[in-house]
């Protein structure tokens, strides 16, 4: 299951939940499609509502997909009347929305929305509802995670930090913005994980001293 970006259509429907997120600086409204999800009942997704909370979220929006031939008249949730048909075309297609589905939404800043849906999609991933569709492969699958952002932003002091140190190396096609948007900024390191949690680390320090000291200012940690 894959966040589906969906920021830039969102930024002048009526429904104040996605537009405000969408058209702030460091806001993000993403879907997360689970397939043969509209089943899942009312009561488990109040119980998911509660559980995006611990990570900020203030709700959790969803459609189920009844019809995909039938457009918004095939779509069940609360939000659909107050989004246009431009956003109901966009997030069925982006989704790749099917007949059964159901499409959750996070719509916060990008960090809230990042591990509110994270959390949520780890969380449906391991239910014994995912279990018993076969979603959820019980077996060694190595991975490499990589695209990790550089930098969070610090709503409290108002500042960027650094996800991991501030010497890690941004992306080449990256430098570009560092200094201009640091929030989609993301860092070369990449992580080998295999079930239990991490196994090797391959980190990318900074060559460049000019690199480094941008970033460290950006981090606020020069002064």
């Amino acid at each position: 299951m894959e966040f589906t970006d969906l920021t830039d259509v969102m930024k002048d429907v009526d429904f104040k939940v996605f537009s405000g997120p969408a058209n702030s600086d460091n806001g993000r409204v993403v879907a997360l499609r689970v397939p043969k999800g509209a089943e899942i009942s009312r009561s488990e997704i109040d119980e998911y509502t509660k559980f995006v909370s611990i990570y900020g979220a203030k709700g959790l929006a969803w459609i189920k997909v009844n019809q995909v031939s039938e457009g918004r008249n095939g779509l069940q949730s609360p939000i659909v009347k107050n989004l246009h048909d431009a956003a109901i075309k966009a997030i069925i297609e982006r989704t790749q929305a099917q007949d059964g589905d159901i499409i959750f939404f996070g719509a916060d800043t990008t960090k809230v929305v990042n591990d509110a849906i994270g959390a949520l999609r780890v969380k449906i991933g391991l239910s014994d509802w995912s279990k018993a569709k076969g979603f959820f492969n019980d077996s060694w699958q190595p991975l490499w995670v990589v695209d990790f952002p550089m930098f969070d932003y610090d709503e409290e002091n108002a500042r960027w930090v650094a996800c991991h140190h501030p010497f890690t190396s941004p992306k080449d096609e990256h430098l570009a913005i560092l200094d201009k948007d640091p929030g989609h900024c993301l860092a070369k390191p990449m992580t080998w994980c295999l079930m239990v949690g991490k196994l090797v680390g391959v980190p990318f320090g900074f060559i460049k001293s000019l690199c480094r000291v941008r970033s460290l200012e950006h981090s606020r940690l020069m002064r």
